[in-house]
């Protein structure tokens, strides 16, 4: 079950309840190396989109700049830029967002 909300600027938020039914379900390695096994067979010129939608804390700092790294478009509101930038330690400065995009 998923609760959203729009604060007074539209902007939804969203609280995911916690002990459902994919909680139950394990993300293994082989799991893991599948994707990335998926993602180095991807040819070159394919066009490789990361739309992020971060929710509460169901991500890590690894996984936000794995899957960047893999992405030639990052997808993302202005939230999610300075959460990013808050776990990914980036200063807040147009040269360092340059640099993690």
């Amino acid at each position: 079950m998923v609760e959203v909300a729009l604060d007074a600027n539209g902007q939804a938020s969203y609280l995911i309840a916690p002990r459902v039914a994919w909680d139950s379900v394990a993300w293994s390695d082989t799991a893991l190396e599948t994707i990335r096994r998926f993602l180095a067979a991807t040819k070159s010129k394919a066009l490789c989109i990361f739309d992020m939608n971060l929710r509460q804390s169901f991500f890590t700092a690894s996984v936000l700049d794995e899957s960047m790294r893999h992405a030639r478009i990052v997808k993302l509101n202005y939230e999610e830029l300075h959460r990013v930038m808050c776990t990914l330690d980036v200063d807040n400065d147009h040269r360092s967002i340059e640099t993690v995009a």
